[in-house]
C-alpha cells in the first residue's frame, strides 16, 4: 500500500497544505484498514458456522470415504487415458467422464454429502453480500455515458463560469492496494500513474490454488487502484459535482480455471471501474461506476474466459457527486481513479486471472453544487 504521493508539479502547496492532505490520507486509509478487519472478522465468523455444521452432519470417516473414492477414481482414470495416449480428444472425454461418475458415487454413498454442498453454496453467497456491503450500492445520481464524438466535448466547460477545470499534468496522484480475507497465493501488481500524462494503468495477475476435498474455504478479494487528483478550494459551502471526460486505451480480463479432479467447485468474478475518492472526513467513502465484469464459474470442469468489452475509439464522459458537504474556503483533494477488484471462490480447483487496463484522463470539471 503506498501513501500519498505529491508530484512536485504545483508548487503552490504549501508546507501547511502538505501537512493536511497527509492527515486525510492518513484518515482515508484508517478507514479502509477498519472495513477490511470488520470484512475478514464477518467472514471467519462464516466459516467457523461452515465448519460446525459439516462437523455435526459428517460421520467421522466420510472424509476419508470421499479422498478414498476421488483417488480410486482418478488412479482409473489416468489409467483409461494411457490407455487412448495420443488421441487428446479421446483423452479429454475420459477425463469429463471419470469426473462425473465420480461425483455422483461419492454423492450416492455419502447420504449427507448433498446438504454439506448446498450448504456451502449458501454461505458463498452470505460472502459475496459482504464484499457488496464493502462499498454499498452506487448512489442513483452516478451516470455515465460514451461519448459519439471526441468534439462533442471540446469546450466542455465554457458555458458555466462555475466550473473549474483541470487537465493534465495533475498535481496529485495515489496507488492502493487492499488484500481481503488473507488473500491470493500471489498477486503481481504492476498498477501505475503518469500525472504529467494523465495516464493511469492498471496490471493485476492473481493465482490461487486450493488442493484436496476438505475443510471450507472462503472468498479471497483483491482490490487495486490507481488515481490522478487536485487539490480544490471551495468556493461556496456545499456538496460538489466532478464531471470528467476518461479514454480507455486497452482493456482485457481473462480467467483460467483447472480442476484437481475431486469435488470441485470454482467461482471468480472480475471487475473494472472508476471512482472518485475525497480526502476530506466529510467525504471518506468513495463513489465509483462498475464499466464491466467478468464472471466465471465452474463445477470442476476446466474453463476459459475472456473479456474485452470497452470501447477504445471514444472517451466516456462520467458524472459522479461527493456524499458530503465541505465549508466554503476549505481545500479538498479529488482524486479520479480506475480499479480493479478479484475474487475468488475455489474448492479443488486452481485458477489464474489476468487484468490490463490502460486510461488517458483528459479533463476534470469540479462545481458547487
Amino acid at each position: 500500500m503506498k501513501q500519498y504521493e505529491d508530484n512536485g508539479i504545483h508548487s503552490e502547496f504549501s508546507p501547511k497544505l502538505e501537512k493536511e492532505i497527509q492527515a486525510n490520507f492518513d484518515k482515508l486509509m484508517a478507514f479502509r484498514n477498519e472495513r477490511i478487519s470488520k470484512f475478514n472478522k464477518k467472514a471467519d465468523q462464516i466459516a467457523s458456522q461452515v465448519h460446525r455444521f459439516e462437523k455435526k452432519i459428517l460421520k467421522k470417516d466420510d472424509q476419508s470415504k470421499i479422498s478414498n473414492a476421488i483417488e480410486e477414481a482418478n488412479l482409473k482414470m489416468q489409467m483409461d487415458k494411457i490407455k487412448k495416449i495420443g488421441s487428446l480428444d479421446v483423452m479429454t472425454k475420459i477425463q469429463l467422464k471419470s469426473k462425473e461418475v465420480m461425483r455422483a458415487n461419492v454423492v450416492s454413498q455419502i447420504s449427507s454429502l448433498k446438504r454439506v454442498l448446498a450448504n456451502r453454496k449458501k454461505h458463498h453467497v452470505l460472502v459475496d453480500q459482504l464484499l457488496q456491503n464493502v462499498y454499498g450500492p452506487p448512489p442513483d445520481h452516478l451516470s455515465g455515458i460514451a461519448a459519439e464524438s471526441i468534439n462533442a466535448f471540446a469546450d466542455w466547460s465554457g458555458i458555466d463560469e462555475s466550473v473549474t477545470q483541470f487537465r493534465p499534468p495533475f498535481p496529485l496522484s495515489m496507488l492502493i492496494q487492499e488484500d481481503f480475507n488473507h488473500g491470493f497465493d500471489s498477486v503481481d501488481d504492476q498498477s501505475f500513474v503518469d500525472p504529467v500524462s494523465g495516464f493511469i494503468s492498471n496490471q493485476v495477475n492473481t493465482e490461487y490454488t486450493e488442493n484436496g476435498w476438505g475443510a471450507y474455504h472462503t472468498t479471497v478479494f483483491y482490490d487495486s487502484s490507481a488515481a490522478l487528483g487536485v487539490n480544490y478550494r471551495m468556493p461556496a459551502t456545499g456538496i460538489i459535482q466532478v464531471d470528467i471526460l476518461l479514454q480507455n486505451t486497452l482493456n482485457e480480463m481473462s480467467v483460467h480455471l483447472w480442476d484437481n479432479f475431486g469435488m470441485s467447485d470454482g467461482n471468480i468474478k472480475l471487475k473494472g471501474s472508476v471512482y472518485l475518492s475525497i480526502l476530506h472526513p466529510n467525504n471518506i467513502q468513495d463513489t465509483q461506476i462498475e464499466l464491466c465484469h467478468l464472471n466465471v464459474s465452474s463445477d470442476g470442469d476446466d474453463v476459459n474466459r475472456r473479456s474485452s468489452d470497452l470501447m477504445t475509439q471514444y472517451p466516456y464522459a462520467l458524472s459522479f457527486r461527493s456524499t458530503g458537504a465541505f465549508p466554503v474556503n476549505s481545500n479538498i483533494q479529488v482524486y479520479i481513479g480506475t480499479k480493479i477488484t478479484a475474487s475468488a471462490q475455489l474448492n479443488d480447483m486452481d485458477s489464474f486471472t489476468y487484468c490490463d487496463f490502460a486510461w488517458a484522463l483528459k479533463v476534470i470539471d469540479i462545481r458547487v453544487v
